[in-house]
Parts: structure tokens; C-alpha cells; sequence
């Protein structure tokens, strides 16, 4: 795929976008799983809301049958509140497990979709790339970026809480739309193929936003 334009100029075009996008206050997210094989996905799908500006998000996740994880096809909620994530997995019978997700200064510490902007922010080679995706019926831009992540706390510590593999570099996808808000994040820890497949071994997650400005009320969980 061609490049429009590379370096800092893409650079800061993508952590304007970051920035447009965090000032909109709130969005709906929707997470969606791939993984080459299917297993390796810890998650099928999830749909919550995420607030900016108090770095807090409820998803509700349908979860795979992961012989990792050893969960279940069953609905797994999770709270975030800023570097900290409170899950529970079984619906309003199940308890809520807290987790420290890495040090609050750290890119991707939380957990949430903030989590996820952050990463665009990280160092590393930045491109703008033609596109033909659209949002809300106009044209849209499509960034790429691979990162290496910061070897912190928080690949250390799900792999310890949750026995989930922490990938050692991102390759990520961004796409804004006519209002130079972030509506979509592809991050993969393996290289997609040329046609767009993954390879073997890889897992990649899709964030899509919408619905920017909508109330957005999180709750950390009682008793924690």
C-alpha cells in the first residue's frame, strides 16, 4: 500500500488525532478479537463506554474458550480506573478481582481504550497510508506504527494474574475520520501478512469508537 507521507509529519498529525479524540470527553467502544488459531484470543468481542477524561471504561467481553486462561464462553466485565482493572467473570454472582496494570506514567498502563491511544503516542516508525475505509460516509486516513512497548509492569502482570502472553512489539493501525477523531485501532503482536490475514501465532485486537460525547458514567466496583 502506498505512503502518503512518513516521519515526524505523520507522527504529528496521528498525536493530534490522540489529542482531538481524548477532548471529545467519552465514546462507545467495541473491541473485536482475531487471532491465527482462534484459541489464542482471549476475547470474541466486547461493547462498553470508556470516559476520557476520568480514565475509567466498562466493556462487557464475551470470552473464548482459551486453554490459557482456562475461561469459559461466558460474559467477563471489566472495570477500569486508570491504571487499575477490576474483573469479574459469571455475571452479578461472580466476584471482582482487582489488578494493577502497570505504573500510572506508563504508555498503556491502563487497561482501557485510553490504553490503547496511549500506544499511539509511543516511539517509533510512523506512515500515513492510502485508504479507502470511510466513516460516517466520508473519506477517512489510515495510519501505521510499530512500536516496542515498555517492558513494565503490565505485560509482567497479566501473564502472572491472568497466564496471558504479553506481545514484545505492536504493530498498529490507526484510522481518523473527517473530524480528525480516532474511530479505529488495529494493534497486532505479529506482522500481518501482505493480503491482511494473520500469521500463525498472532493475535490482534480492533477498537472501534463512535458515539464521542456520550454520557458515560463508570462506577468502580463495591468492595474493592
Amino acid at each position: 500500500m502506498h505512503s502518503e507521507i512518513s516521519g515526524d509529519a505523520a507522527r504529528d498529525e496521528l498525536h493530534e488525532a490522540v489529542r482531538v479524540t481524548l477532548a471529545t470527553g467519552s465514546a462507545k467502544v467495541r473491541y473485536t478479537m482475531g487471532a491465527d488459531p482462534p484459541d489464542l484470543a482471549d476475547y470474541a468481542f466486547g461493547e462498553g463506554v470508556t470516559d476520557f477524561r476520568a480514565r475509567r471504561a466498562r466493556v462487557a467481553y464475551i470470552g473464548t474458550c482459551n486453554s490459557a486462561t482456562g475461561w469459559p464462553p461466558e460474559l467477563v466485565e471489566q472495570v477500569t480506573d486508570g491504571h487499575v482493572t477490576y474483573v469479574r467473570l459469571g455475571g452479578p454472582s461472580g466476584e471482582w478481582v482487582e489488578l494493577e496494570l502497570g505504573a500510572p506514567r506508563e504508555i498503556g498502563a491502563s487497561g482501557d481504550a485510553g490504553g490503547f491511544l496511549e500506544l499511539l503516542e509511543a516511539p517509533g516508525a510512523v506512515a500515513r497510508l492510502d485508504t479507502e475505509e470511510r466513516f460516517d460516509d466520508k473519506p477517512g486516513r489510515r495510519y501505521s506504527l510499530v512500536i516496542d512497548p515498555p517492558r513494565s509492569s503490565l505485560r509482567e502482570r497479566l501473564a502472572d494474574a491472568l497466564g496471558v502472553r504479553g506481545p514484545s512489539r505492536f504493530w498498529l493501525d490507526a484510522w481518523t475520520d473527517s473530524a480528525g477523531r480516532i474511530r479505529r485501532i488495529a494493534a497486532c503482536d505479529h506482522a500481518p501478512n501482505p493480503d491482511g490475514t494473520l500469521p500463525r501465532g498472532a493475535v490482534c485486537t480492533i477498537v472501534d469508537f463512535s458515539d464521542f460525547g456520550v454520557s458515560a458514567p463508570v462506577a468502580v466496583p463495591p468492595d474493592c
